[in-house]
């Protein structure tokens, strides 16, 4: 199966798909900003690559049984954040530099439904059509202050609205890897904490985001 994206022929008991819940906050070069007030060519900031111009942003299909929605604590660095709300299938980064010798890196993604910490959230409107976020490549960004991956080739057809699947093409042409290895919790030998929302590449100096 793609990277992290089980749809309902997997072996996995129930679908998990990926999807942000209406008003996280989205780290730009023009500061956090409502993932619902995301625009075509916003600059976001991702963790390996700076600001990367944004493609696409908006609901995909419906909600329901394939995005159960959680949330996550607040991140510890910024204990004035708001605590994330997303689809439990969406894929946040871990750090599992005690394991890296195993994987073959210090950070991975895995279902934000399987962080510790995670706690389901009852029904609510603004899960019903979660948020994508479409850049040219797989990346990740800073989401309420917790990186959080970006749209998936292997998750576009199921999550892009039919008249956003033509502006997927950069990121379909690179193929279905994934930005990290996806892993499951079970392969951690216990729990797992989000990464700390430090990018690996400073932002430019003109930039007036700062990283929590």
């Amino acid at each position: 199966m793609a990277a992290g994206f089980h749809t309902a022929g997997s072996t996995r008991a129930r679908v998990t798909l990926p999807g942000l819940c209406g008003a996280t906050r989205i780290a730009t070069r023009g500061g956090n900003i409502p993932v619902e007030w995301l625009r075509p060519g916003d600059l976001v900031l991702t963790r390996d690559a700076g600001y990367l111009p944004l493609l696409w942003a908006g609901p995909g299909h419906s909600g329901g049984p394939g995005h159960p929605t959680i949330r996550l604590p607040r991140p510890p660095a910024d204990p004035a954040a708001t605590a994330l709300r997303l689809a439990a299938g969406h894929g946040i980064l871990v750090t599992i530099a005690e394991r890296a010798a195993r994987f073959g890196t210090a950070e991975a993604l895995v279902d934000a439904g399987r962080a510790i910490g995670a706690r389901p959230e009852p029904a609510r409107r603004d899960a019903q059509h979660p948020f994508h976020l479409l850049l040219g490549s797989h990346e990740i960004v800073l989401a309420d202050g917790v990186w959080v991956e970006t749209l998936a080739a292997a998750a576009v057809a199921h999550c892009l609205p039919p008249a956003a699947l033509p502006l997927a093409e950069p990121l379909l042409r690179r193929g279905p890897a994934p930005v990290r290895p996806r892993i499951d919790r079970s392969d951690l030998g216990g729990g797992c904490f989000p990464a700390p929302s430090t990018p690996h590449r400073s932002p430019p100096k003109n930039s007036s985001f700062r990283v929590a």
